[in-house]
């Protein structure tokens, strides 16, 4: 399945998402698998590849950049993800059978450098505007807080004007992070020392 993702992305501090986190339904447990080549190959080219674990179900996702974002605090990507078994699943993490087989063109050897784990909630803002997701993100030793809203250019006002009612002002945040980048910015830190 391919599909197109336009989604606001904002790192929120501890307190933020506390006072978000009171306003949502129960925690989602998930985990990203991320995978690499020795030298970085789909970092460079601002690719992601991963298989993501929830209730069970496992996805692989090729996402890349698409680089003219239009909007503050936006990543406009192409997404393409594939439903696999958890036998396969096994069989990639396990090293028995490539990544590769279920992606083509993309570079080789791809190897599995990590995971994050994810505790998702959905926040429910109003009937114009779709749901957040309010994420509390734990990987290499970190633990980060991030606000995900998949809007559209037409909402993107509204979801705008929204968090700012709230107190949260895209000048003061960073956006724009991929789990994908804070995950690989760390593990680079962590290589070096």
């Amino acid at each position: 399945m391919e599909n197109r993702e336009y989604e606001l992305k904002i790192m929120l501090s501890k307190n933020e998402y506390e006072y978000f986190h009171k306003k949502s339904g129960k925690d989602v447990k998930q985990t990203n698998y991320y995978f690499e080549t020795p030298n970085y190959d789909m970092r460079k080219s601002k690719q992601t590849l991963r298989i993501r674990e929830k209730n069970n179900n496992y996805v692989i996702t090729h996402k890349s950049l698409v680089e003219n974002n239009s909007q503050d605090g936006i990543i406009n990507m192409f997404e393409h993800s594939i439903v696999i078994t958890e036998k396969e699943f096994l069989e990639i993490i396990n090293n028995n059978v490539s990544i590769n087989k279920y992606i083509d063109g993309l570079p080789e050897p791809l190897l599995l450098i990590g995971k994050l784990m994810t505790k998702r909630s959905i926040i429910l803002t109003n009937n114009l505007l779709p749901p957040m997701e309010l994420d509390e993100n734990h990987y290499l030793g970190i633990i980060d807080y991030e606000l995900e809203w998949e809007i559209s250019e037409v909402t993107y006002k509204l979801a705008i004007d929204y968090l700012k009612s709230k107190g949260i002002d895209l000048e003061n945040h960073l956006t724009k992070q991929s789990k994908f980048v804070r995950f690989i910015t760390r593990l680079l830190l962590v290589d070096e020392s």
